[in-house]
């Protein structure tokens, strides 16, 4: 996984209603469908991601992902949640090394949006 670099909706309405479709593209090349599942606004929304290309595409069928936010004080508690879904039972045994890779992209993402929305 990478930086997203092209995201095409398939809906005019705004982001942010659970059953909405898009595609992304990530830098490198690599594709994948995000359909929201669950808005809970503005305390969570749950999506999964599909129909992934590029490096992924042998080793992970789908990921179900949520955000959750807590207000903590003047701030706010951001939580990220994922189910890595394997393309095979080969795949499956090999999770373990990409959990560590995804934890790395995880993390650094995390990072990337904390110092955005810190920025004035």
């Amino acid at each position: 996984m990478g930086p997203i670099r092209a995201v095409h909706e398939y809906d005019s309405e705004p982001w942010g209603r659970a059953g909405q479709v898009r595609s992304i593209v990530q830098a490198g090349g690599t594709t994948l469908r995000e359909e929201l599942t669950q808005v809970d606004d503005p305390t969570m929304f749950a999506y999964t991601l599909s129909r992934i290309t590029g490096p992924l595409a042998p080793l992970v069928d789908h990921i179900d992902g949520q955000w959750m936010f807590t207000p903590v004080g003047t701030g706010t508690k951001v939580m990220w949640f994922w189910t890595v879904h394997p393309k095979s039972e080969l795949a499956g045994r090999l999770m373990p090394v990409f959990a560590r890779i995804w934890q790395g992209f995880a993390g650094r993402a995390l990072e990337q949006l904390s110092e955005e929305l810190l920025r004035p």
